[in-house]
């Protein structure tokens, strides 16, 4: 064999050696790093199957949320809650549960730490009322009309009765019904709504007022604190006047309602006027006159 064609295939061989070696050091590579990742996943397994918490079975008709979802301090209390899992992290109630138990137990809970957490952001104080709190009422009353037919006095202001059934007076200071004049006096100031309705009941004398027309006025007054009380120094703060052609019927009837909210001062003094006062009718929740604060 002539030596170019011995060295040609030894320099072949060489080349296939290398190539062979580098195949083994790859393939030892892939080994170990296969094996480093199986240590690892083998090692995240152990972790978990040993921190494995119980499972939180639920039953039928179960409702579970976590306990952290209802109280912001872990010694608040909550009754009427089934506690599960190993710290007691997981609060559970039947849904079928009715009236303060339940799923209605749970919003309840649910809506106070909202509230609270919201609160508590914004460094207010939170209360949570309930029916029956003894806290301040706003000022109102409502007088009812009487039974009986109002004559007089020239100034046509009517007189109420506030101790009918159908009536609001409370007696407490904060507003006041002058039965003799048929006022309320203010004793709060503040923004407050006024109301009144009259029902009216006008009999035709004789036939020849049968097409003709009547007016009718309605109105509420004020007085306002520290004036004179007299006419001169009342105001119309509601007013309407109506104009009826009479029926062929011999009883005509009309119904009024004004209304409307005001800025009063303490001592300030309301009334209805009604210039055809003899013919309100004489039944109490047709007609009425009232004032609440708003």
């Amino acid at each position: 064999m002539k030596p170019g064609f011995e060295r040609g295939i030894s320099t072949v061989s060489q080349r296939e050696k290398a190539k062979e070696d580098r195949r083994y050091k790859f393939g030892i590579g892939l080994f170990l790093v296969l094996n480093f990742l199986l240590i690892a996943l083998i090692a995240i397994t152990a972790y978990y199957v040993a921190t494995e918490k119980d499972v939180v079975v639920l039953r039928d008709s179960d409702i579970c949320v976590p306990c952290e979802d209802l109280k912001l301090h872990p010694d608040d209390t909550i009754e009427g809650i089934d506690f599960r899992g190993d710290n007691k992290e997981t609060c559970c109630v039947k849904e079928e549960e009715e009236g303060e138990g339940g799923s209605e137990k749970l919003i309840g809970y649910f809506i106070d730490h909202w509230l609270k957490k919201k609160l508590a952001s914004d460094n207010r104080e939170f209360t949570r009322y309930k029916c029956g709190d003894d806290e301040e009422h706003k000022p109102i009353i409502k007088l009812v009309g009487k039974t009986v037919k109002q004559t007089g006095p020239s100034d046509h202001k009517l007189k109420w009765d506030g101790t009918s059934d159908l009536a609001i007076d409370l007696n407490d200071g904060r507003i006041k019904h002058h039965v003799d004049h048929g006022l309320i006096e203010i004793k709060k100031s503040g923004l407050y709504q006024i109301y009144s309705q009259i029902v009216l009941e006008h009999e035709m004398a004789d036939r020849d007022q049968h097409g003709s027309a009547s007016i009718y006025q309605h109105s509420v007054i004020l007085k306002q604190a520290g004036m004179p009380a007299d006419y001169n120094h009342e105001k119309f703060i509601l007013k309407v006047s109506n104009t009826h052609c009479a029926s062929e019927s011999n009883t005509h009837t009309i119904t009024s309602y004004i209304s409307g909210a005001f800025q009063l001062t303490e001592g300030d003094k309301l009334g209805v006027r009604v210039h055809n006062n003899s013919e309100i009718a004489t039944v109490p929740h047709m007609n009425f006159f009232g004032v609440h604060m708003l």
